[in-house]
């Protein structure tokens, strides 16, 4: 009689290929075959060598199904990191608050902010008008902090409107900023008109960097644990 369900189990250790691709193929074979291939998987995956709970891998997809066993698609969830709050603002002349993100409450960590801005047209009426962004977060000391225009730390300069020497279009503002911030604080972007609300055109990110203490390296070793059931 034809087994109706197995399990199945195996360790694999990561090459530097895997973490290049940001995906790790792992041939898990079966504790007792199917006679065929009708049947159902459930699979997970476990890191051997970190302590603490972590995101750095997760539950592909499966290719490869055999009666004998399957090859799991590990996805190395760490290896990029990911835009965690954007805007993109078109001739406004409403951009005052831009994004915010909340740091997760253990994610005191390094986030890159970056803002392109500038006046959407070339024009005398908006000669002597202004925006300027300011970027407010907590460091992991605790104290607030901002970085603007008139900052003694950091100067973001303003976007100025206007149609004579650099004025204008041409006039645009282009930075990208490491902020190291305290878990659970949040990181804002905002802007302020000077002079006169003038149409600009702003695009804004705030992306978390990966934390090299974390990330994933050759051989590191997971784990990966499966069920099947013949249906």
């Amino acid at each position: 009689m034809a087994n109706i369900s197995t399990m199945g189990r195996t360790t694999y250790t990561l090459t530097a290929a895997d973490i290049l691709a940001g995906f790790a193929s792992v041939p898990v074979l079966w504790d007792s075959p199917f006679n065929d291939t009708n049947y159902a998987i459930t699979w997970s995956v476990q890191d051997l060598g970190f302590p603490a709970p972590s995101l750095n891998y997760g539950v592909g997809d499966f290719h490869y199904k055999a009666a004998g066993g399957f090859t799991a698609v590990v996805a190395i969830l760490a290896a990029i990191p990911l835009v965690q709050a954007q805007e993109d603002l078109i001739a406004s002349t409403t951009a005052t608050n831009i994004i915010s993100l909340v740091a997760p409450a253990l994610g005191t960590s390094l986030y890159q902010v970056t803002l392109y801005y500038g006046p959407s047209r070339t024009s005398a009426a908006d000669a002597g008008d202004t925006w300027t962004p300011t970027i407010t977060w907590t460091d992991p000391s605790s104290n607030v902090l901002t970085a603007s225009g008139t900052s003694p730390t950091i100067t973001l300069g303003p976007a100025a409107g206007g149609n004579t020497g650099s004025y204008g279009v041409n006039y645009m503002q282009l930075y990208n900023i490491p902020f190291f911030v305290k878990g659970g604080t949040t990181i804002s972007v905002t802007g302020t008109y000077g002079g006169g609300t003038f149409p600009v055109n702003v695009s804004a990110r705030i992306v978390q960097m990966p934390n090299n203490a974390v990330l994933p390296v050759p051989g590191d070793i997971i784990e990966i644990e499966a069920m099947a059931s013949h249906r």
